[in-house]
């Protein structure tokens, strides 16, 4: 897709992970299920490390299941750091501020697991360009709050973004069309002067569409036209493909 062939737009919508952020976690790491139980071990629980990572994921899907019938959705999110304070089993031995507590576990959870992270060359030169000339920079991301505001932060982009919507502040994530509207709501937003930019046909374009967005797919994975050709038709969704987000400039 030539430059000069992208629609200029009043507020740019990003996904955040795979979009802005290069980012690889792994959570089946036995090193990491093993230093988990470790240190939760010193607050009095008896973990071994698989059968914490069983435990974790059996609150998590059972949570799910959960939220999803409460909201009606079949895109629920929960918020995980609610996970990391039942896998405390009731032990709450030297522990004086459990909010923190859970968030600096979380964090901690979220370093450990955390193989590859960093900005697309792209990021800050767009996000500035954007923002220089007075567009509205928006971020709709499926994520968790716990993780997601400190990398932001690290990587300078937080004070980018006139509005920022993380799933699991909402219990809602993408592709449910009520995401992206409550943000659209909540900005004032006229969907015909948006557009989402992300690098999902499944979650990011489809979202789009549903709510009369227009979508830029951002190409980092290295998809061969005929790939994202099928992807499009799988989708239903057709929108013009960047490899480089300096491209919406």
């Amino acid at each position: 897709m030539a430059q000069s062939e992208l629609k200029q737009y009043k507020n740019y919508i990003f996904d955040l992970y795979g979009t802005l952020i290069d980012i690889h976690t792994d959570q089946t790491l036995p090193y990491l299920w093993d230093k988990m139980a470790d240190y939760y071990n010193c607050f009095g629980t008896s973990w071994s490390g698989e059968s914490m990572h069983k435990a974790y994921e059996k609150i998590c899907r059972e949570k799910e299941i959960r939220l999803g019938k409460k909201l009606g959705t079949d895109y629920p999110e929960i918020d995980i750091a609610e996970v990391f304070a039942e896998l405390l089993d009731g032990r709450t031995e030297g522990i004086i501020d459990m909010d923190q507590w859970v968030t600096d576990t979380a964090r901690l959870f979220r370093i450990l697991s955390r193989l590859r992270y960093s900005l697309y060359p792209g990021t800050l030169p767009a996000l500035t360009g954007l923002k220089n000339r007075g567009r509205g920079i928006y971020l709709l991301s499926n994520a968790q709050r716990v993780f997601t505001e400190p990398e932001m932060k690290v990587k300078g982009i937080w004070d980018y973004f006139d509005g920022i919507f993380i799933s699991s502040d909402r219990r809602i994530k993408k592709p449910d069309p009520v995401f992206m509207k409550d943000l659209l709501s909540t900005y004032d937003l006229c969907p015909e002067e948006c557009v989402m930019v992300g690098n999902e046909y499944g979650s990011d374009m489809r979202i789009a569409a549903a709510c009369g967005v227009d979508g830029i797919f951002l190409d980092t994975d290295g998809y061969s036209p005929e790939e994202c050709r099928k992807l499009s038709e799988s989708s239903g969704c057709f929108p013009p493909v960047i490899e480089d987000l300096r491209q919406l400039l």
